[in-house]
């Protein structure tokens, strides 16, 4: 039996930064699936951490198993989703990770290496050519040949623009006030209504404690 005011859907996403849209996007994909969203906010609002012109895209990390999932990314989520909109989203440009001699950046050298990703290091003349830029005598310099500039608005306005088209409800201004789980469903309480769905994903940023006050102690900003 259904609350007055209340809508259903089998999914339901909190939060519309990039995470969220991206998820929308995707599980909208799935025939027939009907998705709706929920944004505190208006759409690209700069309260949270998805606005803003540019990202970084690298592989240069201290974790392996981070690196093999940029790799994944960049071949099997940022290229489709180029050809999609038929736009360029990562600007190729030269980068690189470098420190002190024997210091966290050989952790990074290590990273690398286990997650299959080819970075060079420079000498210090090839580094000083590269990056005029940057001091970098006495440093241990990686040369990342993975980096570029990602286009952050174009990225989340393109899985704003594909989630809609497949049919994804986005509801914005309206915050979550509770989130209580049920057997077979969960409903989500907003200053307005109430929504019932079958699943749901919070993909709220900062605010994710105040939507699961259980994890509030957990999660850190």
């Amino acid at each position: 039996m259904t609350r007055p005011h209340e809508e259903q859907c089998e999914l339901l996403i909190i939060g519309g930064g990039v995470m969220g849209l991206a998820a929308a996007w995707a599980a909208s994909k799935k025939n027939n699936t009907k998705v709706c969203l929920l944004e505190r906010g208006q759409m690209g609002h700069t309260a949270g951490s998805s606005h803003g012109r540019v990202r970084i895209a690298r592989s240069t990390y201290a974790d392996p198993g981070y690196v093999r999932l940029m790799t994944r990314a960049r071949k099997t989520g940022w290229a489709p989703l180029e050809k999609t909109l038929s736009r360029a989203l990562i600007r190729p440009v030269p980068g690189c990770i470098f420190g002190p001699q024997y210091g966290l950046v050989d952790t990074y050298r290590t990273g690398v290496e286990k997650g299959g990703v080819s970075v060079s290091s420079l000498n210090a003349r090839a580094a000083r050519h590269a990056f005029p830029g940057l001091s970098l005598q006495g440093k241990t310099v990686l040369s990342d040949p993975t980096v570029g500039i990602i286009d952050a608005e174009a990225a989340r306005e393109g899985f704003r623009h594909l989630a809609v088209a497949n049919g994804v409800q986005i509801i914005p201004e309206t915050p979550v006030v509770a989130i209580t789980p049920a057997k077979g469903h969960v409903y989500v309480q907003t200053e307005n209504m109430g929504y019932l769905a079958e699943r749901i994903i919070v993909t709220a940023g900062s605010w994710t404690g105040r939507s699961v006050p259980e994890l509030h102690e957990r999660l850190m900003v």
